[in-house]
């Protein structure tokens, strides 16, 4: 899958479409509540990961010392829920088949997370 692909279907806009169809009471969307979070998790993270821009808001804007440790405080959560996450047969994701993505993030997280601590070091 094309990163750009995935980071339009993990995207905030279908986060709030699930919300908006759910409300309307599709009954298909019932119970919808763990993949709006799920999508609205991943969309933070690619934003964190693709922050640039000094001008940009929330989890887009610059990874300044200021930021760092609420930034870093909300990777770890989002790492620990990706390590946690389980296969419908109770498997741990990261331990089955499929376990290169969540792995592929989590080691990306921590990546960011030191790279930004011995940045900070230098500051």
């Amino acid at each position: 899958m094309k990163v750009k692909l995935a980071a339009q279907t993990l995207s905030a806009s279908v986060a709030s479409a699930l919300s908006v169809i759910r409300h309307l009471w599709y009954s298909d969307f019932t119970g919808s509540e763990c993949t709006k979070f799920f999508i609205s998790t991943i969309d933070r993270l690619f934003d964190t990961f693709h922050s640039r821009s000094p001008k940009a808001s929330g989890f887009k804007s610059l990874l300044t010392l200021v930021r760092f440790k609420r930034v870093t405080a909300v990777l770890t959560r989002t790492k620990d829920l990706l390590l946690n996450m389980q296969t419908t047969q109770g498997i741990r994701l990261c331990r089955s088949k499929r376990s290169m993505s969540v792995l592929g993030f989590a080691v990306n997280i921590d990546s960011l997370v030191i790279f930004s601590i011995q940045r900070a070091s230098e500051w």
